[in-house]
């Protein structure tokens, strides 16, 4: 403001501005004249500022320290009148102790003096009242998560799976013979995960199936056991109707089935065998919470846990917030056993997408980065990270999704 005077200030000049006013406002004499004698303001008698250190929070409290009046105005000299109180809530004696200590916890924090060859002081005990107010901080927040996957759980009211099936996976919108298409280079990813070697074992859970299939094709021939699991009991509904093949499926998983066939090197006509193989390995379908501290029920894994775990478009449709999305890579972690892999598919991103007529789920728009960031934090390794972009000329009316993603990780 000196280097311009007269000139606009815009948005962009308070922080060079701050940048240099602040270093020179907090200077060790500024900070002990807080302590100096001053008027109140609002009864005229003198007082202390005294600058109390909450936690990181650093406000000034007003405290009467002598009954003298400090007269500013003619009219105001004299006695105090009698009965007049400062309407402060510090100006009571009984609140004295405090400001008394703050104010040696504060010389102590600032080193006021510098004395080398003082005596070091001992740590005083932390007010309780700090912890209370750290423990309802803690409460405030987890009652907001709750809230929020409370809010997401009423979203999937509404979930209509045989709509959902339509949106994503007809004929029409999986487009096989299209090389640049998403259902194509999402069982590829697949498919080369379960190849590789190193997926093996004895047990795959797929967490939030949804009402879909195509996440298990690949993997029903490394594992002799597939669990499928969900949130909603339409869809597990759903899955159960392929399951026992008795007609009422919303979805014909043929094409999928056949294109399985062909990467593995087999004839489409195979995909009948495929079929087969799959239905022989599922050996349950169960509800699962991926907001839960346990998502499963304890009896349904083995104590040592899953193999392998792959989840495709489960962990950010069902989160209200990354912090969400973040705790339930945690809380699945804990159904895999150390050294296990986990194959995640997930939408770049996307905002919302169409679960039926009128029925708009919000989604987490996470980016690559955050990903492999919340990976890290739940305890996986990474391998892999692929990342496919749809094309403009396939973006869906029932999503905004600008992009998919393929992880494949380790549990640590």
């Amino acid at each position: 403001m000196k280097a311009h005077p007269g000139a606009t200030m815009t948005i962009y000049d308070p922080p060079g501005t701050v940048k240099r006013a602040l270093p020179r406002a907090v200077s060790p004499a500024n900070i002990q004249a807080w302590f100096s004698i001053i008027p109140c303001h609002t009864c005229g008698v003198r007082a202390r500022a005294i600058l109390l250190c909450h936690g990181h929070n650093f406000f000034s409290r007003v405290h009467p320290s002598t009954p003298r009046s400090w007269p500013e105005k003619a009219e105001d000299k004299g006695q105090e009148k009698k009965g007049h109180r400062c309407p402060s809530r510090f100006s009571c004696a009984k609140n004295n102790w405090r400001l008394k200590k703050a104010g040696l916890q504060l010389k102590e924090k600032m080193n006021f003096g510098n004395n080398k060859n003082s005596k070091p002081k001992k740590q005083k005990i932390p007010d309780s009242s700090d912890d209370e107010s750290d423990q309802d901080n803690r409460r405030m927040e987890e009652q907001g998560a709750e809230n929020g996957v409370a809010d997401m759980a009423a979203c999937y009211q509404g979930f209509d799976p045989g709509a959902y099936l339509q949106n994503n996976y007809s004929p029409a919108i999986a487009d096989f013979e299209r090389k640049d298409g998403l259902e194509p280079w999402k069982l590829a990813c697949l498919h080369r995960a379960f190849t590789e070697g190193d997926v093996r074992g004895e047990l795959l859970v797929d967490v939030g199936s949804g009402p879909s299939l195509y996440q298990v094709m690949s993997g029903c021939e490394v594992f002799n056991k597939v669990l499928l699991t969900d949130f909603l009991e339409v869809n597990r509904q759903e899955l159960r109707s392929w399951l026992q093949d008795e007609g009422g499926c919303s979805m014909d998983w043929t094409p999928f089935l056949q294109h399985v066939c062909k990467l593995e090197g087999r004839p489409s006509s195979a995909w009948t065998e495929k079929a087969a193989r799959l239905r022989q390995v599922i050996v349950d379908i169960v509800h699962i919470d991926v907001h839960s501290p346990q998502p499963l029920a304890l009896d349904v894994l083995p104590s040592a846990g899953a193999d392998c775990l792959v989840s495709a478009y489960c962990l950010e449709s069902a989160s209200p917030d990354l912090a969400a999305f973040t705790r339930a890579l945690g809380h699945i972690g804990r159904l895999l056993r150390p050294g296990g892999h986990l194959l995640l598919i997930g939408t770049l991103g996307m905002t919302y997408y169409m679960a039926g007529p009128g029925v708009k789920i919000p989604t987490v728009p996470v980016n690559a980065a955050q990903v492999c960031a919340s990976l890290k934090e739940s305890g996986y390794t990474l391998i892999r990270l692929e990342v496919y972009r749809v094309p403009q000329d396939m973006m869906l009316c029932s999503d905004d999704s600008p992009g998919t993603f393929f992880v494949k990780a380790i549990k640590e």
